[in-house]
């Protein structure tokens, strides 16, 4: 488990560099840990989670940011990946509060099955001036067909990642 984790982190940490060198400002990464609760017992979720600003066409929601996520549900004895676009919606620069939310896919395993997902993602950003480090709440949930969707809290610590 501790194995797959690290591979997790490893593999989010070459996403992130792989971005293009005009993205780096902005560039997250960092982890945390949720608490899952809907239809399975309730349990802890360790997750690892990149935010790479992208520069796509000119659309109405903008800024996009792609999000890597890793999970690991160890009550369950099961991981997730995703690859989720979320819209970083913009509010005037002297808030420190920043909301989001998006949707991706993933794909979850366990020693049971291996199902693919549709995920939705809601959150807010919290960042003084001063700090380099940011907090983010948001909810996660993900859906399948051969799947028991699962709504995750998660509490997440980012911090820059990459040239500034």
């Amino acid at each position: 488990m501790v194995r797959r984790l690290l591979l997790a982190c490893v593999v989010v940490g070459l996403l992130a560099g792989a971005a293009r060198p005009a993205l780096a400002q902005g560039r997250l990464i960092g982890g945390g840990i949720g608490y899952a609760f809907d239809e399975h017992a309730d349990f802890l979720v360790l997750t690892g989670l990149g935010w790479i600003p992208v520069n796509g066409p000119n659309i109405t929601f903008k800024p996009i940011v792609v999000t890597p996520r890793f999970q690991v549900l160890p009550g369950l004895e099961m991981w997730q990946v995703d690859l989720d676009a979320v819209w970083d919606i913009p509010l005037a620069p002297e808030i420190n509060v920043r909301p989001y939310m998006g949707l991706g896919v993933g794909l979850s395993h366990s020693p049971f099955q291996t199902a693919p997902l549709f995920n939705f993602d809601a959150g807010f950003r919290y960042k003084k001036p001063t700090w380099s480090h940011q907090f983010a709440f948001e909810i996660h949930y993900s859906a399948g067909l051969d799947y028991g969707n699962t709504m995750v809290m998660n509490f997440l610590v980012l911090f820059p990642f990459g040239k500034r």
